[in-house]
């Protein structure tokens, strides 16, 4: 994993901080139970690839390459924004903590267990525009992100909708 990580971190700045995890999933039921997860700490912002297969190898191969096409993705558009738009790149979304353990489970009304929650992350947020929140959007790669509204100083999500667009939620007071 360090040797295919040099391909990656030849084009981070130095004092990135890249953090590899690796698991078993440990119910039959899921087809691909070795799993790796990425995380890059730069000084703008911090980028995750996960990726699960039948062998931790191409687990690893996998988060790689997706983290790879996010670094390139992040440069080339650090390259291209640019003074012009304000800031070279936003800040760093620094993780503050993140809870493992399951927490609460959920009842759906009528005494049936529904889903449990398993994983709570908390996030340290920064205003920034809806366009500083499409390129954190695109460098975590999940389909939706929420971040606070430099205009409005509320909590806004913007999402990739099914035509290919972006969209964002707003709250209404």
């Amino acid at each position: 994993a360090e040797k295919k990580l040099e391909r990656i971190e030849r084009h981070l700045p130095d004092g990135t901080r890249v953090d590899l995890e690796i698991a078993i999933e440990k119910h039959k039921t899921i087809p691909h139970r070795q799993r790796a997860e990425l995380t890059v700490w730069t000084s703008g912002p911090v980028m995750r690839a996960h990726e699960a297969a039948d062998d931790m190898y191409a687990a690893i191969d996998l988060a790689i390459d997706k983290l790879d096409r996010q670094v390139r993705r992040y440069r080339e558009r650090r390259r291209s924004w640019g003074p012009h738009h304000g800031h070279a790149h936003p800040e760093p979304m620094a993780l503050r903590s993140e809870h493992d353990e399951e927490e609460a489970t959920l009842s759906n009304g009528n005494g049936d267990h529904g889903p449990v929650v398993v994983r709570t992350k908390r996030f340290n947020m920064k205003p920034m525009s809806s366009a500083e929140a499409a390129l954190q959007l695109e460098l975590v790669g999940h389909d939706f992100f929420v971040y606070l509204d430099a205009d409005t100083s509320d909590i806004a999500m913007i999402y990739h909708r099914r035509d290919g667009d972006l969209g964002v939620i707003e709250p209404v007071r």
